[in-house]
C-alpha cells in the first residue's frame, strides 16, 4: 500500500454501452471511501444463572460503503452524467478502484451533489455517493 498513489483512488463510472465501459471521474482532487459495518446487539443474560454478569454480544448488522469527494468542476462527460443522475434520482454502474487493494463495483446512488466558487478560482465540487445492493470486491 505504501506505493499508492491517492490520485489513484478512482470513481469510474459507467457509460451504459454493451459491453460497458468505464470513465473516470475528471477533476477530483480529494477522494475517501468508507465501509462500514453496523452491529447488531444480541445480548442475552445466561438463562441458568440470570442473575450473573451480562456480557455483550454483537452480530453484524447492514454493511454500507460509500464514496465521496471533492474537485475542479468542469464539463466532462462524467461530470454531466452525474448531474443529471442527480437531478434525476437515477442509478448508476460504478467502480471505486483503491490502490494496492482492489476494486469495488456495484450501484451508486447519489447522496449529495454541491458547486462552488469564489470570485478568483475555478469552480469547484463536491459528491457524495452511496452503494446499493450487493458490492463485488475484485482484489489486486
Amino acid at each position: 500500500m505504501a506505493d499508492g498513489k491517492g490520485r489513484l483512488l478512482l470513481l469510474k463510472l459507467a457509460d451504459g454501452a454493451d459491453p460497458e465501459g468505464f470513465s473516470n471521474l475528471a477533476g477530483i482532487k480529494t477522494r475517501n471511501l468508507s465501509i462500514n459495518n453496523s452491529l447488531a446487539d444480541v445480548t442475552v443474560p445466561d438463562r441458568d444463572v440470570p442473575e450473573g454478569i451480562v456480557y455483550s454480544s454483537m452480530v453484524y448488522g447492514i454493511q454500507s460503503v460509500s464514496f465521496s469527494g471533492s474537485g475542479i468542476s468542469d464539463d466532462s462527460a462524467t461530470s454531466k452524467q452525474l448531474n443529471a443522475a442527480c437531478l434525476e434520482q437515477t442509478q448508476i454502474n460504478a467502480k471505486v478502484v483503491v490502490p494496492g487493494i482492489g476494486e469495488y463495483a456495484g450501484v451508486i446512488l447519489i447522496e449529495s451533489m454541491e458547486f462552488s466558487g469564489e470570485t478568483e478560482g475555478g469552480a469547484e465540487f463536491s459528491i457524495s455517493v452511496k452503494f446499493t445492493g450487493k458490492i463485488t470486491f475484485t482484489a489486486e
